[in-house]
C-alpha cells in the first residue's frame, strides 16, 4: 500500500511542461486525499495481522525520532511505516519530554499498542525539540550506530535499505535520503536539494531518513549545553559540524522521491521559521563562530 502511494505521490514528479506540472499536483493532492482516508484502516489491519508475525531481532538497525503534542495522535503512522522495512528494524527510540507528556499511559492508545512490536517511548528532562530525536542515543542506545527520522512522513519501505546499501557503496562515512548543497555565498533558503549520488557539499536533512554509523559523530554532538546555545532550531547543522569534526563526509543515496507527508496543521512551522524566517543563517553564523573560538577550525570546510 505505501508503495503504491509512493508511486502515485511521485507520477510527472520530474516533469517540465505546464501540463505535466498541473497534473502532477492534481494527482499528489488526490493520493494525499486517499492516504488519509485509506491508511487508518490500512494500518489497523496491519498491527492487527502483520506485526504479531513479525518476529523480534536483535539483529537490524535502531531508528529514532521525536515528537511533540500538537502531532502525537498521528506518529503511530510513522512507527508502523518504519515497522514495515525492507530491511531489518531492531528498534525504533521515541523520545518525548516530560514537560509534555506526563506519564507513557498518557499517550495515545495507537502508539501504546505498538510497544510489544519494536517501539521504545522514553521521557526525557527538558525540552530540546528536534534535538531530542538522537541527543540522548548514548545514554540510551548506546555507542552504536543509528537512524534519524522525522514525525511527518509515512516512510517508504525501502528507505533503511538505500541507507544501508549506501554504506556498502561508500564506507565509513555519513549516509541521506535528502541532502542540501551548501553555498557560503547565498542564504540559506536558496540552497538546493542534491541530485548526485555520492558525496559534495552537502548537508543532511533529517525528514528522509540519516544513517549515522558508529564513529561518524563527534562528541560535540551530544553537547546538550553548546547546541542549545548556539543552534537551538538547527539540528541538522548541529550533525553536519559534528560530522565534519570526525572527517566524516555526507553521503547523497541518490533518493529524489518526494517524501509522503502525514497532514498535520503545523506541519511546516519550523521549516517556515528556519528557512523563510532565516533562522537558519543565524544558526549557520552562530556555529561558525562557536566552533572557530572553540576549535580554532572553520566548521564547514
Amino acid at each position: 500500500m505505501i508503495r503504491f502511494l509512493y508511486f502515485c505521490y511521485n507520477i510527472n514528479a520530474t516533469s517540465t511542461s505546464f501540463i505535466g506540472k498541473y497534473t502532477a499536483k492534481i494527482i499528489r493532492k488526490l493520493t494525499l486525499l486517499l492516504s488519509v482516508l485509506i491508511l487508518p484502516i490500512y494500518f489497523y489491519y496491519i498491527r492487527l495481522y502483520v506485526l504479531p508475525r513479525l518476529m523480534k531481532t536483535q539483529d537490524g538497525i535502531s531508528i529514532t525520532l521525536t515528537s511533540f503534542p500538537a502531532r502525537i495522535t498521528k506518529v503511530y503512522q510513522v512507527i508502523i511505516s518504519l515497522m514495515l522495512q525492507t530491511s531489518e528494524v531492531r528498534e525504533i527510540i521515541l523520545y518525548l519530554s516530560k514537560e509534555q507528556f506526563a506519564s507513557i499511559t498518557a499517550l495515545p492508545k495507537s502508539l501504546k499498542l505498538l510497544i510489544p512490536y519494536g517501539l521504545k517511548v522514553i521521557l526525557v528532562d527538558g525540552d530540546m525539540r528536534s534535538y531530542k530525536k538522537y541527543i540522548y542515543n548514548k545514554e540510551f542506545l548506546g555507542d552504536i550506530g543509528f537512524i534519524i527520522v522525522d514525525d511527518d512522513i509515512i516512510y517508504h519501505p525501502d528507505t533503511t535499505s538505500i541507507l544501508l546499501r549506501a554504506e556498502k557503496k561508500f564506507p565509513k562515512h555519513v549516509y541521506a535520503n535528502r541532502c542540501v548543497v551548501m553555498e557560503s555565498a547565498k542564504e540559506y533558503q536558496y540552497w538546493k536539494l542534491a541530485n548526485k549520488e555520492g558525496s559534495g557539499s552537502y548537508m543532511a536533512t533529517g525528514c528522509a531518513g540519516v544513517y549515522y554509523p558508529f564513529g561518524t559523530l563527534h562528541n560535540l554532538a551530544y553537547d546538550k549545553k553548546n547546541a542549545w546555545a548556539n543552534c537551538p532550531d538547527g539540528d541538522d547543522i548541529w550533525l553536519k559540524v559534528a560530522t565534519n569534526m570526525t572527517n566524516s563526509e555526507v553521503i547523497f543515496t541518490g533518493f529524489t522521491q518526494l517524501l509522503l507527508p502525514i497532514l498535520n496543521n503545523n506541519a511546516n512551522d519550523l521549516h517556515i521559521k528556519n528557512v523563510e524566517g532565516k533562522r537558519n543563517d543565524i544558526n549557520l553564523n552562530n556555529v561558525e563562530k562557536f566552533i572557530a573560538k572553540t576549535y580554532g577550525k572553520k566548521p564547514f570546510s
